[in-house]
């Protein structure tokens, strides 16, 4: 998903990154919850975000990684929308790819830290 933000030229402001942090910090919780009581039970943990509940049902119904995958690349490629939604949209899917391979907390924090810049990665993971 990193290519996006190339292939766009995406530029992200600290503005942007700050409010993308809720929705890091979501994933992990989503991440916590998959690991606890596993992934069939997310189905119902996203109500107000469409782009979210979209990658939670692909998931939730056992489509492969590759077919979330595809479809969250095109969601985000055909729609456009500020900067700081391409950031949130990215940070969802990269997310619930990763909840879905299941990587652990601390990695999936670590990614997210990264795309938002390593000062909010252990702020993520302590959510």
């Amino acid at each position: 998903m990193q290519d996006i933000i190339l292939q766009k030229k995406l530029v992200f402001s600290n503005d942007d990154k700050k409010q993308c942090l809720p929705t890091a910090q979501q994933i992990i919780k989503l991440a916590k919850e998959a690991r606890q009581n596993g992934v069939l039970n997310l189905d119902t943990k996203a109500h107000q975000c469409t782009f979210l509940t979209k990658g939670l049902e692909l998931v939730v119904n056992g489509r492969p990684p590759e077919m979330v995958e595809r479809t969250f690349r095109v969601m985000i490629l055909t729609e456009n929308q500020p900067n700081a939604e391409y950031l949130r949209r990215l940070i969802i899917a990269e997310g619930i790819l990763a909840i879905q391979m299941g990587v652990n907390l601390k990695e999936i924090a670590n990614t997210l830290g990264e795309m938002l810049g390593e000062e909010y990665a252990q702020e993520i993971l302590n959510c």
